[in-house]
């Protein structure tokens, strides 16, 4: 088991150093990039010790890269969080039955429906989704993170969070007006 994680650990290494030389090569093309006159191997090592300093560079507009990532991690981290719940209360009792009920209908409606699902591009079956659920149950807003009707500040920068702390301020001035009465 030891030997087998430092192989897995030496494919991780050199895959990323693979990545990373094709993303170096390709920011290369770019005459206007900070690498273009750059000698390509020490170039590669000066943009893996960026890379190591989590120096991402600077957009077309002049931000740095790392505070554009920043204000997306919220919603990334959001997501991935809706995606793991989903998977784990929907997915683990699905494969469950279907092994428990091996070569029977309901194994085959399981498989089915799981390849269907594998098969399908991701984006399609998101605008999918999206449209079912924001349309025909008002769930979720169409477009974005917020429905356009609130008002919500953006104190975390986590949906959830930030609604629930406008539903909690909400609540407490309709006991103060209450009280008042």
């Amino acid at each position: 088991m030891f030997w087998y994680s430092i192989r897995r650990l030496n494919l991780f290494v050199i895959t990323l150093l693979i990545l990373t030389f094709v993303g170096y090569s390709l920011v290369r093309l770019d005459p206007t990039s900070l690498w273009a006159n750059e000698p390509m191997l020490t170039g590669w090592f000066d943009y893996l010790g960026r890379l190591a300093q989590l120096d991402f560079g600077l957009t077309k507009a002049g931000v740095p890269i790392t505070e554009e990532l920043a204000s997306v991690l919220p919603a990334t981290l959001e997501l991935c969080f809706a995606a793991f719940t989903i998977s784990v209360f929907i997915g683990i009792p699905a494969g469950t039955i279907a092994g428990m009920r091996k070569g029977k209908w309901l194994d085959n409606v399981i498989s089915f429906s799981s390849m269907v699902g594998y098969a399908a591009p991701l984006f399609w079956i998101a605008l999918l989704m999206i449209m079912y659920f924001s349309l025909n149950y008002q769930w979720f807003p169409v477009a974005g993170r917020y429905d356009l009707l609130y008002e919500i500040d953006h104190v975390t920068g986590f949906a959830l969070i930030d609604a629930s702390c406008l539903m909690a301020r909400t609540a407490k001035k309709r006991c103060k007006a209450l009280l008042s009465i």
